[in-house]
């Protein structure tokens, strides 16, 4: 089962295109802090960057409502992209298509 349910704050705008048939797609960078305490009480905190797009009717709300700096609570799956970049080499990233979006 590829499923993941995760929360985190935008870390920059999103971007609204389409795609070539004309689907919205909605590109986000979501960050992702866990904090927690070792043995010797001391505090650590280790964020992460992730990768999100939507499409289409979510895609346009979200774009309505979600900016840098908004929480929200992302579902969705987890899924390979691959390209062929300008210089010939092939690319590979892992990106969250999310299926639903709380943007509190």
């Amino acid at each position: 089962m590829n499923h993941i349910i995760f929360d985190g704050t935008i870390s920059k705008d999103p971007e609204l295109g389409a795609t070539g048939s004309g689907i919205p797609v909605l590109n986000l960078s979501v960050a992702n802090t866990r904090r927690w305490k070792d043995r010797q009480n001391q505090s650590h905190e280790d964020t992460n960057y992730f990768p999100v797009e939507c499409y289409g009717p979510l895609a346009e709300l979200v774009a309505a409502k979600a900016k840098k700096g908004s929480f929200m609570v992302i579902e969705g799956f987890i899924k390979n992209v691959t390209w062929s970049a300008p210089d010939g080499q092939r690319r590979q990233k892992v990106v969250i298509e999310a299926k639903e979006i709380l943007v509190a």
